[in-house]
């Protein structure tokens, strides 16, 4: 099975993806931190970057970053290496199952 995703993250200039950031109360600055792990970089989804894009970039030039758009590809299988079957939902089930959390029923 396969999947991708595309989101943002903030690239510096040295290459490096923003890990953290917060408010530092009391005064207009503010703390970051960066990793060269793109696994350990806040992310952004793709629609939610193109409804605050201007917030967004603000926060790049403060950072003194820049938006980098990742496109994720992955594949998943089972731990032997089998292509992963997929999950088929179904509406009945999800009746079902909020049927009992609705009525407080757990079934072992």
């Amino acid at each position: 099975m396969k999947q991708t995703n595309t989101f943002i993250v903030l690239r510096n200039q040295t290459g490096e993806f923003l890990a953290t950031y917060k408010n530092n109360f009391g005064n207009f600055a503010l703390t970051a931190s960066f990793t060269d792990s793109l696994e350990m970089a806040l992310v952004m989804p793709i629609e939610h970057y193109e409804r605050q894009r201007e917030d967004f970039e603000h926060l790049a030039s403060l950072l003194e970053a820049e938006p980098v758009k990742v496109v994720a590809d992955y594949t998943l299988t089972t731990i032997d290496g089998n292509e992963l079957p997929p999950i088929e939902k179904s509406d009945q089930l999800v009746r079902e199952f909020l049927q009992r959390v609705a009525n407080g029923n757990d079934e072992d």
